[in-house]
């Protein structure tokens, strides 16, 4: 039977098509100059606005440009991103502006670190010469000062980075324009409908039934830390009400939240690795040790601004299936995202690829979703395990190859323990026997051994293709930052990212299909802050609002500050 078009979906095209013109007018871009104002100037100030000068064109020649954040056209020592973008009206008074101002100075300032990083030294070198420097780093934290001093003396001055701080979308309206985007609405929103019915279908709360499964557990463990309700209710917060979290404050609160990710395992494209840089100039993934890399981020949500804990992981490759595969490709990746309430207690859960796709949202019960806005794509909502971090961790459960996740459950910490100790570690879920357990899974045991480090014990079985002992399912944190400078054979350094925020070599055969949706490179790996992870309608991995625009609290529950 044919299909009949919808009115919502008639009215959607009907609207987008009106918006073409004013697609035409313009597209995604960053900043093409971020040349402060007093260049040319005389004294301390002009001699800073020069050497920013300089650096942002020998580091846009050598083609070493961070793109985790966009650069403030006029102020140099400034980048920003959509969170503190979303700040820019609401900043209504001196202790405001100035703990604003601050964190976009330390958003450059961590970014020009790693660019500076991945000079070659011979580059960084004749920088220091041209600019009369010793140290590049301390050059930056010195004129930065000096070039904010003169630029904020005054309201008009203020209000002006004000109306300038701009954050572009990563989505290009010209494609969008040229690709008649309207037309083709409508059979991508039948194949998010196919898809996110097939999600559900093959989505459960309990574990697999499956033998073949490889575990990664967290090495750090939570003895003796603090509890996340104390973590988080005992941070301070800025002028802005951001949290304020020590950095030992912010180890605790990824060790409490640490996920046990579990793969369904059928070959070396399925093992957790860490990038590195070849001799040949090529990035892969190597699986002979694990890695999980943690993010910080923040959303705002019901007037609050809540600590957001992302974990992210990367494997070889999403193998391909036939020449033509358009989804399969080198490298492939998974985001777990943890949303904290004001307690301290999870409140949402999502996972992503590292391509922007396939986002999917678990809330707790918490919270209750929205209305989601006409013409955009409907979120994908899968029920979240019931979940206490103090006797249980959380299992990430992907299929083989395509790494979609399939089973998100939890399993005890510790046995009888509020503690948690990982020669007593169990994987054996709340609703499992003992006896129903398969006697080829890989499980962890009580270990009467004192030299035992917490290596994951099983029964030896050649599915799984490794020796008995063998302890990589154990992973370590690391934090996200280190991809941004990664060595390279010799003694250079370079970044995972291109100047686009694209991991090159993970082209996907989908971006000749999807071009038309306005996503660049859709199904490439992309670096953080530069995820579009909609094509109906625009929306951002990183967007402030998106928890919002999404969930509220619901009916039976009230945020601890609010009751």
């Amino acid at each position: 039977m044919q299909r009949r078009t919808s009115k919502r979906e008639m009215g959607c095209m009907l609207m987008v098509m009106c918006l073409v013109p004013a697609l035409l007018a313009g597209c995604a871009h960053l900043p093409q100059s971020a040349r402060s104002i007093d260049r040319g100037g005389a004294g301390m100030v002009g001699r800073c606005a020069e050497f920013f000068a300089l650096l942002d064109d020998r580091t846009k020649t050598v083609g070493v440009r961070d793109a985790g954040e966009f650069r403030v056209a006029g102020y140099p020592y400034l980048r920003v991103n959509r969170f503190l973008a979303s700040f820019r009206d609401d900043v209504e008074n001196a202790s405001q502006f100035d703990a604003w101002v601050a964190r976009l100075q330390t958003l450059d300032r961590v970014a020009r670190r790693y660019e500076m990083a991945n000079l070659d030294p011979s580059e960084r070198g004749s920088l220091q010469r041209r600019t009369g420097s010793g140290n590049l780093h301390e050059e930056v934290l010195q004129c930065g000062d000096v070039l904010r001093s003169a630029d904020f003396a005054d309201a008009q001055q203020r209000n002006r980075l004000k109306r300038t701080v701009h954050v572009p979308d990563e989505y290009l309206a010209w494609r969008r324009a040229a690709g008649l985007y309207p037309l083709p609405l409508l059979f991508l929103a039948e194949g998010v409908k196919k898809l996110h019915a097939k999600s559900r279908q093959d989505f459960s709360n309990s574990r697999p039934q499956n033998p073949l499964l490889i575990r990664y557990f967290p090495v750090e463990t939570v003895d003796g830390r603090p509890s996340p309700r104390l973590l988080i209710g005992n941070a301070k917060q800025d002028a802005l009400g951001i949290p304020i979290y020590a950095p030992a404050t912010i180890s605790e609160l990824f060790a409490w939240y640490a996920p046990i990710w579990e793969v369904e395992d059928r070959g070396n494209y399925d093992h957790i690795g860490v990038p590195e840089w070849t001799q040949q100039g090529n990035l892969r993934i190597n699986s002979a040790a694990a890695r999980t890399y943690r993010r910080l981020s923040y959303t705002r949500f019901n007037g609050r601004v809540l600590a957001q804990l992302n974990y992210i992981i990367w494997f070889p490759e999403r193998p391909r299936q036939s020449f033509l595969d358009l989804v399969g490709g080198h490298m492939d990746g998974i985001n777990y995202r943890v949303t904290l309430g004001l307690d301290g207690q999870p409140l949402l859960y999502e996972t992503v690829h590292n391509c922007g796709c396939y986002l999917k949202f678990y809330p707790t019960s918490r919270l209750q979703p929205r209305t989601p806005p006409e013409c955009t794509e409907p979120p994908l909502i899968l029920p979240a395990p019931a979940f206490d971090a103090t006797h249980q961790r959380m299992v990430i459960s992907m299929e083989s190859g395509s790494h979609y996740v399939r089973h998100l459950y939890t399993v005890p910490r510790s046995s009888g323990s509020h503690r948690e100790n990982p020669r007593r570690a169990s994987l054996r879920p709340e609703t499992e026997s003992r006896g129903s357990r398969d006697s080829r899974m890989p499980v962890a045991v009580p270990h009467s051994d004192p030299e035992f480090s917490g290596r994951t014990e099983k029964h030896p079985s050649p599915t799984f293709g490794q020796s008995p002992g063998d302890d990589r399912r154990r992973y370590e944190l690391s934090d996200y930052d280190e991809l941004r400078s990664l060595p390279t054979p010799g003694d250079a350094r370079r970044s995972m990212f291109d100047e686009r925020g694209m991991v090159p070599g993970t082209e996907r055969l989908e971006r000749f299909i999807l071009w038309s949706t306005g996503v660049a490179n859709p199904g490439a790996m992309r670096q953080w802050g530069r995820h579009a992870v909609a094509f109906m309608g625009e929306r951002h991995l990183d967007d402030p609002d998106l928890m919002e625009k999404l969930f509220t609290y619901a009916d039976d529950f009230l945020a601890e500050d609010e009751r």
